[in-house]
């Protein structure tokens, strides 16, 4: 079957085919997955000295340790994951992997913070 996007579904005015449709959605997964990363980063220098940032935040006493764990945590799930991710991928398909892995992946990295600011 070779028809588009837009002739399968009426949704698109220009023609794309399916797999432009997945190549876009894949990006932005990627970026998600990025973003999250990168804002960790950024956002723990704000959080343990204010007045790098603004000073009506409040200011967390993490040393060096716990600063590593926060930041380690995103490769530490990244690493373990791995074979058996590939299991998963084999017997409930890259798509519903994919999603799944990028909420809890957004739902943990609130959580882990959250407990460690308790």
């Amino acid at each position: 079957d070779t028809k588009t996007t837009s002739e399968n579904h009426g949704l698109f005015k220009f023609a794309l085919g399916v797999r432009h449709y997945q190549s876009g959605l894949l990006f932005l997964l990627l970026l998600v997955g990025y973003a999250l990363r990168v804002n960790m980063s950024v956002g723990i220098v704000a959080m343990v000295d204010n007045t790098s940032a603004n000073p009506d935040f409040e200011e967390y006493d993490w040393n060096e340790q716990k600063q590593s764990l926060i930041l380690s945590s995103f490769f530490w799930g990244y690493v373990l994951i791995q074979l058996p991710a590939g299991t998963w991928a084999r017997k409930f398909g890259a798509k519903i992997l994919l999603t799944v892995s990028m909420g809890v992946c957004s739902v943990g990295v609130k959580t882990h913070i959250h407990f460690l600011l308790e």
